[in-house]
């Protein structure tokens, strides 16, 4: 199994068709990925990415400065050559490949509409499943199969109203 399926997950969600019915829905959740392997996008995916706590466990005071000061000034030209080094034509290979697996899923589930959605970057969690709200449906079962997942959904059905089932924190 490899680190993007380790960290692959799936959520169900009915939204209804056009004519009224409702039709299922799966959506595949990865961990992420910059939108270019420039600069820029990597500054933005990596200040999501180590903004959250769940990933740096350090209270926000001390690292807010650390990141802001050095970190996203320095790593993201870094970084974004090592993604140049792998990207495809296709895009990042991670998304590459989870629209693939999507596309795939896709054609053994008829009937179901199949997603994909990042933890950390484009398309988001909370983005895809709010789309597929707006169209007619609500998010059903659990996607908590990653705490971190689980905390994006949280967040969610906040919105619309559901009571938040959030993850407790570490105690060391």
């Amino acid at each position: 199994m490899t680190n993007s399926q380790e960290a692959a997950t799936t959520t169900s969600t009915s939204i209804h068709a056009h004519h009224g019915e409702a039709q299922p829905a799966l959506v595949l959740v990865n961990l992420g990925t910059p939108t270019a392997p420039e600069p820029g996008p990597v500054r933005a995916f990596l200040r999501e990415f180590l903004s959250d706590r769940r990933v740096i466990e350090m209270s926000p005071l001390l690292w807010k400065p650390i990141l802001e000061g050095i970190i996203l000034r320095v790593r993201p030209r870094e970084v974004a050559g090592k993604y140049r080094s792998i990207w495809m034509d296709q895009g990042s290979p991670l998304m590459h490949y989870t629209r693939e697996q999507a596309r795939l899923l896709d054609e053994c589930l008829p009937g179901v509409r199949v997603e994909v959605a990042m933890r950390y970057g484009q398309p988001s969690i909370g983005s895809v499943l709010d789309r597929l709200h707006v169209e007619g449906g609500a998010p059903r079962g659990d996607p908590a199969r990653l705490p971190a997942v689980r905390g994006v959904d949280g967040d969610v059905d906040q919105r619309r109203g559901r009571p938040v089932d959030r993850p407790q924190p570490r105690r060391l």
